[in-house]
């Protein structure tokens, strides 16, 4: 890691001097250590979280369109729902 962090262009600015830094360091440990698969641990999110979600998120939009007392009342209506 040191050799390539050598070899490499020193620019001066601070973004690209950490932007090159960084990925040095990844590639290095990415050699090193591998990569693995994230996994994905989900068992809770479920097709009734998936409803309340899109639920809500209907409402949301429907109340950006148009702010009336009806849609804020759902939209926080389907907000609280979605805690449950």
């Amino acid at each position: 890691m040191a050799k390539q962090l050598e070899a490499r262009p020193h620019t001066g600015q601070v973004e690209t001097e950490w932007t090159q830094i960084e990925v040095v360091m990844n590639k290095v440990a990415g050699k090193v250590l591998g990569y693995s698969e994230r996994k994905v641990n989900n068992r809770w999110f479920d097709e009734h979280c998936k409803k309340a979600l899109d639920h809500r998120r209907n409402t949301r939009l429907k109340t950006m369109e148009d702010g009336n007392e009806e849609n804020k009342r759902k939209y926080q209506q389907a907000s609280i729902a979605r805690r449950h």
